[in-house]
C-alpha cells in the first residue's frame, strides 16, 4: 500500500510504503514504465531514494503475477486512474482480476461534481438541497465556501441524525435512523443486490430517510414495505429461472440454489478452519419459510422443520465438514414460532462430528 496517510488499508497490508502527495505521480508513472506499459524514457525527479525502491521492488512482485495481481487507485485524479488501468491491461489483468462486466457500483462520488453544485448554490440556482450522510460544512476541503453557498439556498433539509456543522445550518432536521436500526439496499456489483436488514429498533424519535421521502410524496407505505414490493415487483422478475422466493427450500426441483449456498460455506470454513478468533458458523440467521409455512398450524410446522429445512442444514453440515472436520456448527429454528416460545421441531441433525 502506498499511501501518504495512514489508512485502514495501509495498517493490514502486508507492506506499507509511506510517499508524499507530490510523490504519487511520480510513483504510478515509474511503476507504468517497469510494468511495459509506460515511455521507457521517463526517469522520475521527485522520488526519494526508498520509494523508487519500493517501487521498483512492487513492478517485480506485479511481474511475477501476471494475470492474477490487481493494481489499485485511490485518487480521483482521472489521468492517474487511466495509467493504472493501463498497468492491469499490461498484466494481463483484464477479464481475470478485473472486470468491467460487472463494475463495482461504490465510490460514485465526484469531486467536480461537488463543486459544481456549490458554484450553482452561491450562484441562486438551487431552489432546495437535501442533505444525507454527509457534513460538508465541516469535511468538505473548502467549508466556508460551501456555508456561504447554502445561505443562498431558500429551503435546506437534511437527514443527518445528529446536530451537525450542517444540519444546524438546515431549516428542516429530519434524523434518519442509524444504519443498525434500518432496512435498506445496496447493488456495491452492478447487477448484484444486497438487502441490509436492523438488528435493532430505533432507539429514538427517527424515521428512515426514504419514508419521510415518501410520505412528502404522498406515499403513505412504510418503507419495508416499498422495498419488499420493489423486490418482488422490480427485482426478482429480472431473472426468468425462478418463480418465487420459495424455491430456495426446493432442493429437489431447484438444486443448484443450495448447492450454491453450500458452496460458499465450505470455501469460508477452508478459509478460516483454523482461524483462532473464529469459534464457529452460524448456517442461516433467522431462516423463514415463506409460504410453506402458511399458518400456525402444527403440520406446517413440522413439514418445514423436519422436512426442506432439516436437509438443508444437514447439506451446509456436509459441506463444511469436507474441509473442517471439527468446527463448532451452529443452526437457528425458524424465525417465527421459537422467538415466541413455540417449540421447534427440526429433530436430530446428523454430524458426522461427535459432540462433547
Amino acid at each position: 500500500q502506498f499511501e501518504s496517510r495512514y489508512s485502514m488499508t495501509g495498517a493490514n497490508a502486508d507492506t506499507r510504503v509511506k510517499i508524499s502527495p507530490n510523490e504519487e505521480a511520480e510513483a504510478i508513472l515509474l511503476l507504468a514504465k517497469l510494468t511495459g506499459q509506460g515511455s521507457s524514457a521517463f526517469e522520475p525527479s521527485h522520488l526519494s531514494p526508498a520509494t523508487k525502491a519500493a517501487v521498483e521492488k512492487f513492478a517485480a512482485e506485479l511481474q511475477k503475477a501476471k494475470g492474477g495481481s490487481l493494481v489499485l487507485c485511490g485518487s480521483n485524479d482521472a489521468d492517474i486512474q487511466q495509467v493504472v488501468n493501463s498497468i492491469n491491461q499490461s498484466l494481463g489483468n483484464y477479464g481475470t482480476t478485473v472486470r468491467i462486466d460487472r463494475p463495482s457500483m461504490l465510490g460514485q462520488n465526484r469531486d467536480d461534481e461537488m463543486k459544481a453544485l456549490v458554484d450553482e448554490m452561491a450562484g441562486g440556482g438551487v431552489a432546495a438541497l437535501f442533505i444525507l450522510n454527509a457534513n460538508p460544512a465541516y469535511d468538505y476541503f473548502a467549508a466556508s465556501e460551501f456555508k456561504n453557498a447554502l445561505a443562498k439556498v431558500p429551503f435546506k433539509v437534511t437527514f443527518n441524525p445528529m446536530l451537525d456543522e450542517t444540519a444546524s445550518l438546515a431549516d428542516v432536521v429530519c434524523p434518519t435512523h442509524h444504519f443498525l436500526e434500518a432496512w435498506d439496499e445496496v447493488e456495491s456489483v452492478s447487477g448484484i443486490f444486497s438487502m441490509n436488514q436492523p438488528v435493532i429498533s430505533p432507539l429514538f424519535k427517527t424515521r428512515a430517510y426514504q419514508e419521510s421521502l415518501m410520505a412528502w410524496s404522498g406515499d403513505n407505505r412504510t418503507f419495508y414495505d416499498a422495498l419488499r414490493a420493489r423486490w418482488q415487483t422490480d427485482l426478482f422478475p429480472k431473472q426468468k429461472k425462478y418463480t418465487t422466493f420459495d424455491e430456495f427450500w426446493d432442493h429437489d426441483g431447484n438444486p443448484d440454489l443450495q448447492d450454491h449456498y453450500c458452496a460458499a460455506w465450505s470455501a469460508v470454513a477452508a478459509r478460516f478452519r483454523d482461524h483462532p478468533t473464529v469459534l464457529g458458523y452460524d448456517l442461516m440467521n433467522e431462516p423463514y419459510a415463506g409460504s410453506i409455512l402458511s399458518g400456525a398450524m402444527v403440520g406446517d410446522v413440522e413439514r418445514f422443520d423436519a422436512g426442506p429445512y432439516k436437509a438443508f442444514l444437514e447439506r451446509c453440515i456436509a459441506a463444511i465438514r469436507a474441509v473442517d472436520a471439527d468446527g463448532w456448527i451452529f443452526y437457528e429454528p425458524r424465525a417465527w414460532g421459537p422467538n415466541l416460545g413455540y417449540p421447534s421441531r427440526i429433530g436430530r441433525i446428523d454430524d458426522p462430528r461427535e459432540g462433547e
